[in-house]
């Protein structure tokens, strides 16, 4: 913190005044260290990683995962990731892709880090085949597509 004083008569050496009081400006705002973690932000809907038309039914109709496969990345995914529910194992589909689409919602770079998991677990012929990314792209062009010929008609 940079402080300008300026005391009068202080640096004069008059015996007979009494000190005057010092007026201070800041040129440079003191900081404070904040008291404790900040909260979250609340998601807002607008900006959501995922189109609205990705939800944990339509993730577990299109992973093309087996069940041996979800609990293997959902034990993965755990010990990278401290969010991950830990009563989510995979041995339950549903749940394990309703904690997909919510961290996917939360944080833009979850479902890319799922899909590196997806590829460090089961290798470059079998993980690009279970990648969402490629699928979410190609079904919103489609529904883009037939919304743009419903408005050219």
């Amino acid at each position: 913190m940079i402080v300008l004083s300026r005391c009068l008569g202080s640096t004069l050496g008059l015996a007979r005044a009494p000190a005057p009081l010092c007026e201070e400006k800041r040129l440079i705002p003191a900081r404070r260290k904040p008291n404790g973690p900040k909260p979250a932000p609340e998601p807002n809907p607008r900006l959501a990683a995922l189109p609205e038309f990705v939800t944990p039914e339509w993730l577990r109709e299109n992973h093309h995962l087996m069940k041996a496969d979800l609990r293997k990345l959902a034990s993965a995914i755990g010990a990278d990731y401290a969010d991950w529910p830990a009563a989510t194992d995979g041995s339950d589909d549903a749940a394990f892709w309703r904690a997909v689409h919510e961290l996917s919602q939360r944080w833009t770079w979850f479902l890319r880090l799922f899909e590196d998991r997806i590829l460090t677990l089961f290798g470059d012929v079998k993980g690009t085949r279970k990648q969402l990314a490629p699928r979410i792209l190609k079904d919103a062009a489609k529904r883009a597509q037939a919304l743009r010929s419903a408005a050219g008609e």
